[in-house]
């Protein structure tokens, strides 16, 4: 066996679908990039003008997440049963960020000052009006007191807290096993 093929099948893959990913491929209909950028442009300002409550995030995009989530957590049991040889878990990573935000907003843990704005931002409310680029976005100066990078990516110390839940979380973060359990079952 090639050694590349024996890395691959020894391999931990991950395939991680976010909010741009919706809106840029399951949203927005095949359209000019022009046009696309246009869209997306005004998608953001609706859902930066139009939140109910400024300090939450948009309940549209949160029922979208939540229904896929909801399909891709009983499509994982079939995989599993349907493609012998491989290990697939589900990671509610939605339900984690919601999870940080709802502890820092009402606890004050985490350490986290600024759950809403981007830490690279342009324009917006929460700097979710124009993605976060080389000019002319601000970033802030201390990235760890952020949830969010930009108006699309949690920052590196929220990905601590996520990954920390996906390696020894229990069933509500990863099922049907957490990724430490994944690692010594291979």
């Amino acid at each position: 066996m090639e050694p590349a093929i024996k890395l691959l099948r020894s391999a931990l893959f991950s395939v991680t679908i976010g909010s741009n990913d919706f809106i840029n491929n399951y949203l927005a209909p095949v359209i000019s990039e022009a046009e696309r950028k246009l869209r997306l442009q005004i998608t953001d300002l609706f859902w930066e003008v139009n939140q109910a409550d400024p300090e939450s995030c948009s309940e549209f995009s949160n029922q979208l997440a939540q229904s896929f989530n909801g399909k891709l957590r009983i499509l994982v049991p079939e995989l599993n049963k349907n493609l012998p040889g491989v290990n697939f878990v589900y990671a509610d990573i939605h339900s984690i960020v919601e999870d940080i935000i709802e502890t820092t907003y009402h606890m004050g843990r985490l350490g986290f000052e600024n759950t809403n704005p981007a830490c690279c931002r342009v324009a917006g409310r929460y700097g979710g009006l124009i993605p976060c680029g080389p000019q002319p976005s601000k970033v802030c100066v201390d990235r760890s007191k952020y949830m969010f990078w930009d108006p699309y990516h949690p920052s590196d110390a929220s990905n601590t807290i996520i990954a920390r839940r996906l390696l020894y979380g229990n069933s509500s973060d990863i099922s049907p096993m957490n990724v430490l359990q994944l690692l010594q079952a291979s």
